[in-house]
């Protein structure tokens, strides 16, 4: 009897033991989880997309582009964009002008000025001996001068990044020289002779347009895609040169002036520019 005593007493012991035992090793796991951290990773928005969004919204509130096909109209400007909110830039731009090829194709195709005289009563002196406007055989081009603004509204809320529409002005002066005529030669006296100083003449175009495009910035460089359209009004000063008639019908000389002209037509220009944003 005390032999099974002893033995339940033993065996009391050792549930006893291992019951605190299992309750401290529980207690501990209970502790560890309760001060443990947890980090919970979002999949919401790629890696890639937020490193593209903040490439592109880092220093994008200015851009300085130039017109490499702008030579085409005989403009060669450098323009600076300025981004004043998300959807609102403001643009200008100073530049020089030279010959304008694109006028010249235009003008001689489509709408030609006459600058004869038509006053003289006399129809075999009063045609203009002077070449004609936008002809260079007797007339170089000299270079002028041209500025240009234009306020945008961004669609995108992306700074200069995306698509556009806006209202522009521009204002270009091209300046030429064409050689003096000191006489005319011929039975009709038509045939100009040539040897005089320089006359000076120039045209002005103000055009005033909507435009519509699309800016892209990749890395530090913009390229820009726009379509223009609006009034183009055209102010020039032509050199103009008439043979002259005595009282007896016999022509003397020449005289040499100049004539204004006067145009409003309508503008249309698809346009490209790159640039550096900073």
């Amino acid at each position: 009897m005390k032999k099974m005593q002893a033995i339940y007493l033993v065996v009391l012991l050792t549930l006893t033991t291992g019951l605190n035992l299992h309750a401290q090793k529980k207690n501990q796991q209970k502790r560890d989880s309760s001060s443990s951290t947890v980090i919970i990773f979002s999949q919401s928005t790629k890696p890639s997309q937020v490193t593209d969004r903040l490439h592109k919204k880092a220093g994008e509130d200015n851009v300085i582009k130039i017109a490499p096909l702008g030579f085409i109209s005989g403009t060669f400007p450098v323009y600076y964009e300025r981004a004043f909110s998300e959807y609102f830039s403001l643009q200008g731009g100073l530049g020089l002008t030279n010959r304008n090829y694109y006028r010249g194709v235009s003008y001689t195709g489509s709408d030609a000025l006459n600058f004869n005289d038509n006053s003289s009563s006399s129809s075999t002196y009063n045609t203009d001996l002077a070449d004609g406007l936008y002809n260079f055989d007797h007339r170089t081009a000299n270079m002028g001068f041209m500025f240009a603004i234009q306020p945008r509204f961004y669609f995108d809320s992306e700074g200069l990044d995306g698509s556009f529409f806006g209202v522009g002005y521009q204002n270009l002066r091209y300046n030429f020289e064409h050689q003096g005529i000191t006489g005319s030669t011929g039975t009709d006296r038509s045939t100009a002779i040539y040897g005089g100083p320089g006359k000076s003449e120039h045209e002005t175009m103000s055009d005033l347009f909507a435009v519509f495009g699309m800016q892209r910035l990749h890395d530090r460089i913009t390229f820009e895609g726009t379509l223009e359209f609006g009034i183009r009004k055209i102010n020039g000063l032509k050199y103009v040169a008439y043979a002259t008639q005595s009282g007896s019908g016999y022509v003397v000389t020449d005289q040499d002036q100049f004539q204004s002209y006067s145009q409003t037509k309508f503008y249309f220009n698809v346009g490209i520019k790159v640039g550096y944003h900073f």
